[in-house]
């Protein structure tokens, strides 16, 4: 592994809350958070949820490498894709040359409530594109033997594990074409991209979504959407 890994990082909570950010240095943060050096005053929302549940019951992740020159631009991205601020970890978004970083007086609003018991969500539900990124969250995610035993969970298969294996009927194909749209590969699913060829599967979704043209020199396609001549 890396020891120096700059790009974009995310923490998740045991509630399934994320926290999105960006460091030149993402090992060297995660071992400030994980060692409580100072409270944040920037990151209050992140800093509850470390005393609350512990810093160990939190996920940390990172998303993805990238420049420095690109860090603002894809820490919004993915701000905006997890919807950080509605039931999120984060205080506030991250600016960008196209896109302000402040915080609406109704956003404000919904965070002051969070904070009084997370009412925000009371009597409401989430909707399923909500449900499928709180999933995302959740791959790969442990929880020491004393949260589990509170939540009931000792002696259980996890039912996310083995998502995006070729065996699991959640997996989606995908296809692999050059930028003349000839085709390269089909895959099982985006893991099998990664355990072969080592490439951001991050980007490769977003590729997929329709966020980014290309990724890794190649276009990427769902195997559903993709005619083949």
């Amino acid at each position: 592994m890396k020891s120096k890994i700059c790009g974009i990082y995310i923490i998740t909570n045991p509630l399934g809350r994320v926290y999105i950010g960006q460091s030149v240095n993402i090992n060297n943060r995660f071992n400030s958070y994980k060692r409580m050096y100072v409270k944040n005053q920037k990151q209050t929302i992140l800093y509850r949820s470390f005393i609350k549940y512990g810093v160990d019951n939190h996920l940390f992740s990172i998303l993805e490498e990238c420049e420095l020159t690109e860090l603002n631009i894809r820490e919004r991205y993915y701000q905006d894709f997890y919807n950080v601020l509605d039931g999120g970890l984060n205080c506030n978004l991250t600016k960008t040359t196209d896109k302000s970083g402040k915080v609406s007086k109704e956003t404000l609003l919904k965070m002051s409530e969070a904070s009084k018991g997370n009412k925000t969500w009371l009597n409401r539900k989430h909707t399923q594109e909500s449900k499928d990124k709180i999933s995302r969250s959740h791959i790969g995610k442990k929880h020491s033997d004393e949260v589990n035993k509170k939540k009931g969970r000792l002696g259980r298969i996890s039912a996310m594990k083995g998502v995006f294996s070729k065996d699991n009927k959640r997996s989606i194909p995908l296809v692999q074409l050059n930028i003349d749209n000839t085709f390269v590969a089909k895959w099982n699913c985006l893991m099998d991209v990664k355990r072969t060829l080592g490439l951001n599967i991050s980007n490769i979704n977003s590729c997929m979504r329709g966020k980014l043209k290309t990724s890794n020199g190649f276009i990427w396609k769902y195997l559903s959407e993709y005619n083949y001549v």
